[in-house]
């Protein structure tokens, strides 16, 4: 039976979570997620992965990230520092949350939450930007720690990461933000809108020309079939923490995490060796297949190791 439930780290950090429990299956797989922006575990958006983890013998734990309901806000000295702080302090804060993540794990395998078949870490959208600092944590804590999380961490799930969660320059296509027609007044429901929606790619293309813009009209968006917005989302949470990591103050440190997380041989060995997927969909927001894009061409381009798994989810939109 699903639940909720609060997780403490060992350094009292709490993170509010949605849990289905111990699973009827021997060796099962944990599969802990990180949220997108102002989309929180807890309500409602993870309730299908849930559902179908459950089934299929895994045990599903949907954490709410930090400054979202019922996890450890973030202080005043580090809201001060994400919106004015050095480019010292904001480094010092955005690898100490990967660190708090890292923790979080720690914490489920000590508890025993995590099982003998281990654990996968994904994370969906700006969840990425988090998930790279996570990785990289490995390098700057205790070597007991390191060991469990070694030992029990079987795979990283990159989902749908937008290309600032990965420090991309993405290419200054279409959206309502910046639709002159539309009144500012109504730029930011139109993106939510625009966000929810199906489009056409020529996803073999890899050409930016051949990116759809515009919402396909055969298709019904997912807000319109769950009313997902008033619902599932809590977007004043997502400052100061998902506004500040995901604009250019933040960038430079979001860069390097990502190079740990994806072009490191001596991080991806700290983890003990796990896999590394890329997961994005086929039908979604044009950035989030420009970034999939950009990344496979970066992985390519790299030979040594680790290695990263690119995959598409041929008719998905980002919801």
């Amino acid at each position: 039976m699903t639940f909720e439930r609060v997780i403490t780290t060992q350094h009292g950090t709490t993170f509010k979570a949605l849990d289905t429990g111990t699973p009827d299956a021997p060796g099962y797989l944990t599969i802990v997620f990180l949220h997108g922006l102002g989309v929180p575990s807890t309500a409602g958006i993870a309730n299908r992965i849930a559902e179908l983890a459950f089934s299929q013998g895994v045990r599903f734990i949907g954490v709410n990230r930090r400054g979202y309901s019922g996890s450890t806000p973030y202080s005043i000295e580090e809201t001060r520092v994400f919106s004015e702080g050095s480019a010292d302090e904001r480094g010092d804060l955005y690898r100490g949350e990967g660190r708090h993540y890292a923790y979080m794990l720690d914490a489920l395998i000590k508890d025993g939450s995590i099982g003998v078949g281990g654990v996968a870490l994904i994370a969906w959208s700006a969840g990425n930007a988090y998930l790279t600092s996570t990785m990289d944590a490995i390098n700057s804590i205790p070597g007991e720690v390191r060991e469990r999380l070694s030992e029990m961490t079987k795979a990283f799930v990159f989902y749908e990461p937008p290309p600032e969660a990965l420090a991309l320059d993405r290419p200054q296509l279409y959206t309502p933000l910046t639709d002159e027609s539309i009144a500012a007044t109504d730029r930011f429901p139109a993106l939510l809108a625009w966000f929810a929606s199906y489009f056409k790619h020529d996803l073999a293309s890899h050409d930016d020309t051949k990116l759809g813009t515009r919402p396909d009209s055969t298709r019904t968006p997912s807000d319109r079939e769950e009313s997902f917005y008033p619902v599932m989302t809590e977007l004043v949470a997502s400052a100061p923490g998902d506004s500040g990591i995901m604009s250019p103050d933040f960038a430079p440190f979001v860069l390097s995490a990502r190079d740990s997380a994806f072009f490191s041989e001596a991080t991806w060995k700290a983890w003990g060796e796990p896999k590394i997927s890329y997961v994005s969909a086929g039908a979604t927001v044009w950035m989030m297949v420009w970034a999939a894009w950009a990344m496979e061409d970066k992985v390519k381009a790299h030979s040594a190791l680790p290695k990263v798994t690119f995959k598409v989810i041929e008719e998905g939109n980002h919801y």
